[in-house]
């Protein structure tokens, strides 16, 4: 059985308290409702949640921003096979040089372009999302512009759909890492499906600290499609592991949180390239200049 927990509250605080839910749910997530001036919050459960617990749970976020606890709204889901109904609402996708499809499709991608086969699973990253969405078009620029890469890292990989394209696109090895383990296994099996396991190795890491993610830099191209604050906390370690010239993608952010993690990373001596922005989700390119 599923249970969903959701509140209202405005655009600028739905991430902070989204993501103060997320260890402790199955899914989070934070969507503008029909009145653009507010915004859902929900978390999808395995257990019943307690109002007390999750306000709790919150109560630090509203503290910091000065904010009331919202009202809570705690209800049981529908018995229903909710991977299935996720695939059926998974169509196929055309994301500049990527086509991105499940296997419960069938495959008609246009000619000349690279294909990722990602099914709904237990790990971010089907290409649904602005923020891996606005990633995967700027893969596709670099492409363009005929960019080499010889060793590129994905940070905090999901799904793996970042460092598979990466894989693909420039035939070359690349690194992936998060602190999941859950999404570590999800990106080795998607790395399996799409036929370049040989060039795709996936570890369980915090941030820079595991010895396969150190001892394989410096890395030329790094993504990172996290939240703001992880990526502001990692930007001297990102440094420390990019090469002269290296590129450095960033996402996971809203518009509000650009001014903060553009300085972080200036500030360690690498600068904002270009900016893409998707709904109000940015995906950023830096590089070591």
């Amino acid at each position: 059985m599923f249970w969903r927990v959701f509140f209202q509250c405005d655009q600028d605080h739905a991430a902070d308290l989204g993501t103060a839910l997320e260890d402790h749910a199955s899914a989070v997530s934070w969507f503008e409702s029909k009145d653009p001036d507010v915004w859902v919050v929900e978390a999808i459960t395995t257990f019943e949640p307690k109002v007390e617990e999750v306000r709790n749970i919150i109560s630090p976020a509203c503290q910091t921003h000065n904010l009331e606890i919202p009202p809570l709204t705690i209800e049981e889901l529908p018995e229903t096979d909710w991977l299935e109904a996720t695939w059926r609402n998974f169509p196929p996708q055309q994301i500049g040089r990527y086509y991105v499809y499940g296997s419960h499709t069938e495959p008609k991608p246009p000619e000349g372009s690279v294909t990722l086969e990602i099914n709904a699973a237990t790990a971010f990253g089907s290409g649904e999302h602005e923020t891996t969405t606005g990633c995967l078009l700027t893969l596709d620029d670099l492409a363009s512009e005929g960019q080499k890469f010889h060793k590129p890292l994905d940070m905090g990989c999901g799904s793996g759909i970042l460092g598979i394209a990466i894989a693909k696109t420039w035939n070359i090895s690349v690194v992936a890492a998060d602190n999941d383990p859950e999404s570590v296994r999800v990106a080795m099996n998607n790395a399996i499906l799409n036929h370049c396991d040989a060039l795709f190795s996936a570890y369980v890491s915090e941030g820079f600290a595991a010895k396969e993610v150190k001892d394989n830099g410096p890395y030329d191209l790094i993504v990172a499609n996290i939240l703001a604050g992880p990526l502001i906390e990692m930007a001297k370690n990102v440094s420390q592991n990019l090469t002269p010239n290296g590129k450095v993608i960033l996402s996971g952010l809203l518009n509000r949180h650009r001014e903060d993690v553009v300085n972080a990373y200036k500030a360690h001596g690498i600068r904002l390239h270009s900016l893409r922005t998707l709904n109000d989700w940015l995906a950023l390119l830096l590089e070591r200049r």
